[in-house]
């Protein structure tokens, strides 16, 4: 938990919010679904909570990654569009 906490801190919260969004992608996905497929659904202040940062704050990564074309957002339903630039958004690659 230490090492998670000391990694997050060093990361911007665009890079955090990204990564926090592919997690839960993972942890939301069936076997048998594609990653594609998957449609977080978590209120924006839990995953403000998770992502270390304010609810404002991170209504305006989400907006920012909706007009990227990196997910697909309504309401509290969240969907990954663009895999590989939110992993290099996550600094990963």
């Amino acid at each position: 938990m230490a090492n998670l906490a000391a990694v997050l801190s060093q990361r911007t919260v665009r890079e955090r919010v990204a990564l926090s969004l592919l997690i839960l992608n993972d942890k939301y996905r069936n076997e048998n679904e594609s990653r594609e497929d998957v449609c977080i659904t978590l209120s924006r202040r839990d995953l403000a909570k998770m992502a270390g940062t304010v609810s404002e704050t991170l209504a305006r990564v989400l907006h920012d990654f909706k007009e990227e074309g990196l997910i697909l957002a309504e309401g509290r339903k969240i969907q990954l569009l663009n895999f590989e630039r939110l992993v290099y958004t996550v600094n990963f690659l």
